[in-house]
């Protein structure tokens, strides 16, 4: 009974994910936004620590065209005053997501797209213990593998699980 009620959580979320009904958790106000220049400093970091690892090539964050800055923008767009994404819980799931999926770069973007996600996790004060290389391995690939209908269900299961 210590284990079932232990992972209470997780039979809930996959209960509801069976029912495509995950809720969006209420989530958090985001401290600190994330400024195209610092970011591409940090993908320069992280292609040069895996080139040294031998596991990138230079093609690594390589961009297809402005589509990353379109996908900051669209994290960080407002309406009349109001974030689109008023939590930084949305903001991330949808900048991991949208990094993934959208492909912008030549080469790197699930890489690419997971560190962004626990930069800026990190950034604000929310990268805690529920994200560890499994879990972050995990999203990645099942947005990867995702069909595209099924956004709103992977993105509000991920913010439930921050």
């Amino acid at each position: 009974m210590n284990l079932i009620k232990k992972f209470s959580k997780t039979f809930e979320l996959l209960y509801q994910y069976d029912e495509s009904s995950i809720p969006k958790p209420k989530g958090n106000k985001t401290i600190k936004k994330l400024n195209l220049h610092q970011v591409w400093n940090e993908i320069e970091e992280l292609k040069r620590y895996l080139i040294s690892k031998n596991q990138a090539s230079e093609l690594f964050g390589m961009r297809k065209n402005d589509s990353f800055k379109g996908i900051l923008e669209h994290v960080f767009q407002t309406f009349d005053g109001v974030e689109l994404l008023p939590t930084t819980e949305e903001k991330a799931a949808n900048l991991l997501y949208y990094i993934v999926k959208d492909h912008p770069f030549i080469d790197g973007n699930k890489r690419i797209g997971a560190y962004m996600f626990v930069s800026f996790l990190d950034k604000n004060n929310l990268l805690n213990e529920n994200i560890n290389f499994a879990t972050l391995t995990t999203l990645t690939l099942l947005i990867a593998k995702s069909h595209p209908n099924e956004k709103e269900l992977i993105v509000n299961l991920i913010c439930n699980l921050l």
